[in-house]
């Protein structure tokens, strides 16, 4: 404790009481300095800070000094577990040229383990992909009686940019179904991975109705005896963090946590599937390599997912399957008539999960049972009909479809509005899951709209206005009601909306 004190009272009083640097110690060997590159996820940067040292360190200090392109940036540093032991402290203020002065020590007098790697991690908020210079001045290394490297400083170049994701490793919390019957559930979140680990690190967003009554939810360990977790919520996220014990490490396939939800069918009844997601998962080998883990999501699958209904038609695609009942029709595409118009469709008795489809109902809310819950996939999803070139896709996110972007080029969509089947001309909102359908370029007539037809022949929407020059020119609400057009509004036509005056 003594030389702590020691090295606080230096770093209080400035640089007058500083000690001359040992005439036997390399500051080019025994410094602080900033890895090369930084991981770069929604905005926000993580660069790592390294010491390298021949003597034990049991204390630093350094003025951090960020480019006038960083100057807005959310600044926060954190002691690293690298080389981290039990009884290490950081604290960092800003000063008034605009340094961040981070002071490190160890209170119980244990220095840095090893004798280079990572100490600290710096995350920048609100960063852009890029180069950036950052300089270290005024850094102080102590072991706890002198300062044996003193006002030494050097500077970095740190590439920012997004990181290259591992597929061979991942984090997978299984779905799993809420009944009235349930007081809480619960589910392992699994490590899939073909490298033993010694630390797992991940966000976890859980769904706003629970997120805000932390009685609602848990993270803890599934092996206290291995294993050690911490969580800390910010801004509705909770970051979590599993490290290993002693010698262990975290085997591939091996369940690491475990979420707990408690009071749950009260609260969550009716509002359909809770997206459940994963993101900025870091994982840390036996050789302190940091692996990098695409985001993942879930869902908690209640008894019912339930739509209001303001039309007559409906796509869907849900994390579990389902099946046609009474008041739901559930169809799938058997055909497509060019000539004529319209798309024809099959009645099915169910819906696999994960695939889209479409139903028909007269009632004002849908309800669609869980026959079998699945496990949600992550991306968009896209399964071939029964109609060559034809292909279904649907999202489980609020989305905008965009024909003219790259990932969209060279098909030609069809979404619903209105009960009819629309072609996009111009980009479109598409809510949580729903489906579309897509076809390539050029492969049928482009036509402004597809009529609905079941397999008994009747076709949904209302008999095609022809122009005096043959185009189709139909106008309707943003109801999706056929319209006169006699009064002044907002129509669509086309695809597209106009205002009469």
């Amino acid at each position: 404790m003594k030389k702590t004190l020691l090295f606080l009272i230096l770093i209080v009083f400035g640089p007058c009481l500083h000690r001359a640097m040992a005439t036997d110690i390399d500051p080019a060997e025994n410094t602080l300095y900033l890895a090369p590159t930084a991981d770069l996820v929604d905005g926000t940067a993580t660069i790592t800070m390294m010491l390298k040292n021949q003597f034990e360190v049991h204390a630093y200090s350094v003025d951090i000094y960020l480019p006038e392109a960083l100057s807005e940036a959310g600044f926060d540093i954190k002691v690293s577990t690298a080389r981290k032991t039990d009884g290490h402290a950081l604290h960092w203020a800003r000063q008034a040229d605009g340094a961040y002065r981070v002071i490190w020590y160890a209170s119980d007098d244990v220095p840095f383990t090893g004798n280079d790697g990572a100490v600290a991690t710096i995350t920048l908020q609100g960063v852009a992909a890029g180069s950036y210079n950052i300089r270290l001045e005024k850094i102080d290394l102590s072991d706890g009686y002198n300062d044996l490297v003193s006002g030494y400083a050097t500077s970095s170049t740190v590439s920012v940019a997004p990181p290259t994701y591992d597929t061979n490793c991942n984090l997978q919390v299984l779905p799993f179904l809420i009944t009235e019957s349930m007081v809480e559930a619960e589910t392992p979140v699994l490590l899939t991975t073909n490298k033993a680990l010694i630390k797992v690190e991940y966000d976890l967003v859980l769904p706003e109705s629970l997120i805000t009554n932390e009685a609602y939810w848990h993270t803890l360990a599934l092996s206290s005896r291995k294993y050690k977790i911490t969580e800390e919520v910010t801004d509705g996220v909770v970051h979590v963090v599993v490290e290993r014990k002693n010698t262990y490490t975290i085997a591939a396939g091996e369940a690491v946590t475990m979420i707990r939800l408690g009071m749950l069918y009260d609260e969550l009844i009716g509002q359909g599937p809770q997206a459940v997601i994963v993101k900025n998962i870091r994982l840390t080998d036996t050789e302190s390599q940091t692996i990098h883990v695409a985001p993942y999501t879930t869902y908690f699958i209640q008894d019912v997912y339930q739509r209001s209904m303001a039309n007559e038609w409906g796509t869907i695609c849900l994390p579990y399957a389902t099946q046609s009942g009474a008041d739901v029709q559930l169809y799938s595409l058997s055909g497509v008539n060019e000539t004529e118009g319209y798309l024809s469709l099959s009645p099915v008795a169910t819906l696999a999960a994960n695939t889209p489809g479409l139903f028909r109902t007269a009632s004002a809310t849908a309800i669609f049972p869980v026959v079998t819950a699945g496990e949600a996939e992550t991306a968009e999803m896209r399964v071939p009909t029964d109609v060559t070139d034809w292909t279904i896709a649907a999202t489980y996110f609020d989305r905008t479809l965009d024909p003219a972007s790259a990932t969209l080029s060279g098909v030609d969509i069809y979404y619903l509005a209105g009960d009819l089947m629309w072609h996009a001309n111009e980009a479109f909102n598409i809510k949580s899951f729903r489906s579309w359908f897509e076809v390539p370029a050029g492969a049928v007539t482009a036509v402004s709209r597809l009529r609905l037809a079941t397999d008994e022949g009747a076709h949904t929407g209302l008999d095609v206005v022809e122009q005096e020059d043959g185009t189709v020119k139909v106008y309707y609400d943003l109801q999706g009601r056929k319209a006169s057009q006699s009064e002044r509004g907002i129509y669509i036509t086309n695809s597209k909306k106009i205002y009469k005056k």
